[in-house]
């Protein structure tokens, strides 16, 4: 390796240090990772399946089953805050890469940021994906739920999934690095939780059955502002 080259790759990893140095300064990264450590709660045909690289939860094909996996979030408060609250004034991102398997008109999936640890559409503060079979729609709540098409979801395709929360203006929803839209008003979580928050993963089926509907999730990585 000629000196030129060796200047060179020192100058990159330098700039490469300071770089992230000044995103370090300026957000607090959690990555969530999906192999273990997830409480789990199943209904009838129900199950979970925790992997290095992705979170696996599937219904069966009895009718009236479900699996949730859910796990309790630290580090996203402000320093007057409990550590499982999050402050809601903070700019938060969350992403990861989502997809769903093997279609049933009745099977519905999430991915949520809530202080609920039920199955459920947000009814409280928070932050969210919603799959209807394979009907893609970001939720938001802060006073109330707000809800934006994403997407229909192709079977056995992974899509990439990007949720912002800009503090006391909007909540941004991007799919595959493009944005595709905002919700805002009402919709958009403000102030503490008030509560511990939980990152939840849920699918259910209905009555119908016999199909074994499944939703992938990746590792998920959530990125806030820092906080005094």
């Amino acid at each position: 390796m000629d000196l030129a080259y060796e200047e060179e790759i020192a100058g990159y990893s330098e700039r490469l240090r300071l770089y992230n140095a000044g995103l370090y300064d300026q957000f607090k990264e959690i990555l969530i990772p999906v192999n273990a450590g997830w409480t789990t709660a199943l209904v009838g045909s129900g199950s979970v399946f925790l992997s290095p690289t992705f979170l696996n939860l599937a219904t069966g094909v009895t009718a009236s089953s479900s699996a949730i996996a859910r796990a309790t979030l630290f580090n996203l408060t402000a320093g007057n805050l409990i550590m499982t609250y999050t402050d809601w004034y903070k700019r938060l991102e969350l992403e990861c890469v989502i997809g769903r398997l093997n279609s049933d008109a009745q099977a519905v999936a999430r991915l949520q940021i809530k202080s609920a640890t039920t199955e459920g559409i947000l009814a409280g503060k928070g932050i969210g994906l919603q799959i209807s079979n394979y009907a893609l729609v970001g939720e938001s709540y802060g006073t109330a739920r707000g809800t934006l098409a994403l997407a229909t979801m192709t079977d056995n395709r992974a899509y990439h999934v990007r949720i912002v929360v800009v503090p006391s203006k909007l909540v941004e929803f991007w799919l595959n690095r493009a944005k595709i839209g905002e919700l805002t008003g009402t919709a958009v979580p403000t102030a503490s939780s008030g509560a511990d928050l939980n990152i939840l993963a849920s699918i259910i089926n209905g009555a119908a059955g016999g199909v074994d509907a499944q939703v992938y999730i990746s590792p998920i990585l959530l990125a806030q502002a820092w906080g005094s």
